[in-house]
Formats: C-alpha cells, structure tokens, sequence
C-alpha cells in the first residue's frame, strides 16, 4: 500500500524529528557520562548520573521507538519499501540493534543513578562509569551512518526484491 504524498511529508517530518531528537539526547547523555566519569566533584558527578537516567528514559526511548516506528511505516508506504533497497534494510537493521543495545545500558544507567543517589560511587563502579561514555559514542557514530544513508540513498537491490521483480515479470507473461 502506497501511502499518498499528503500523508508521506508529515510522516517524514515526525521520522526526522525523532533521529535529529535521538542523536541530541545522545549527545547530552555522553556529556554527562563524561562530566560523571572525569569530574572532581562528587555532587556534580551524582547529578549527571541522576539525570542520565531521566534523559535515557523519557527522552532517548522514545525518541529511538519513534524514529524505528515512523521509519517502519514510512518504508512500507512508499517505493521503497523494507526490503528492496540495501540502505532501506540497512538503516533498519543498524536501528534494530542499536535500539537493544540502547535497552541492554538502561540497566546500568539506572544502577549508577541509583549508586548516585545514595552516594556511593566507588571505584567498584569505574568500569560502568566507563561503559556509559564508550556506548553513546558508539551510538552517535552509528546514528551519523544511518542518517547519512537516508540522505545519500546508495544504490542496490537487494536479492529479495530481485527475487520478487522476476516473479513479477513471470507471473505478467
């Protein structure tokens, strides 16, 4: 189902939004991931990690359902659809992923809140301290890529859309 240009602009507006709002959220949990890890300061460093958690909850889940959600429905209501284009495929794929990934840290974001808010941010907590600075990083260079396939839009087929193409031109003889 094709879905018409009234409803595919807004549709791209709200898929936009919510990768330019991941990437932003991503960018200000790493500064706090950083100010948490390198910061002389106890009580800044026990408020970045408090509002690590708040921002990886209410702002970068969302945003990351959205942008999966919106670029769901946008590839299956235009030509080119899920499967037919390597970019398409690949940016879901990539989203997939980083999504649980994203869901696999929000455990230790919250023990470091938590950590926090009793004040006890030991040493023991150094490799998680660690952990939550080399993961947004990763994720802003994987968000970099996805956002740079849906603008450059390289060329190629997939196979599953050669495979269809050729039932296709079968089945009209």
């Amino acid at each position: 189902m094709r879905l018409p240009l009234s409803a595919r602009r807004p549709l791209l507006l709200i898929h936009l939004l919510g990768g330019v709002g991941w990437f932003g959220a991503v960018v200000a949990y790493l500064v706090l991931a950083v100010v948490g890890l390198v910061d002389a300061d106890p009580a800044l460093s026990r408020a970045s990690y408090q509002a690590m958690a708040l921002i990886v909850w209410f702002v970068v889940t969302p945003l990351s359902l959205v942008g999966l959600a919106s670029g769901i429905v946008q590839a299956l209501g235009t030509p080119w659809g899920v499967g037919r284009h390597w970019w398409v495929f690949l940016k879901l794929v990539m989203t997939v992923l980083s999504i649980a990934i994203l869901l696999l840290h929000l455990g230790p974001t919250d023990i470091l809140a938590q950590a926090a808010r009793h004040g006890d941010l030991t040493l023991a907590l150094g490799r998680l301290r660690v952990q939550l600075v080399v993961a947004p990083s990763a994720a802003l260079l994987v968000l970099t890529t996805t956002a740079a396939l849906g603008v450059i839009k390289p060329k190629g087929l997939t196979p599953w859309s050669r495979m269809r193409g050729q039932e296709t031109r079968s089945s009209s003889c």
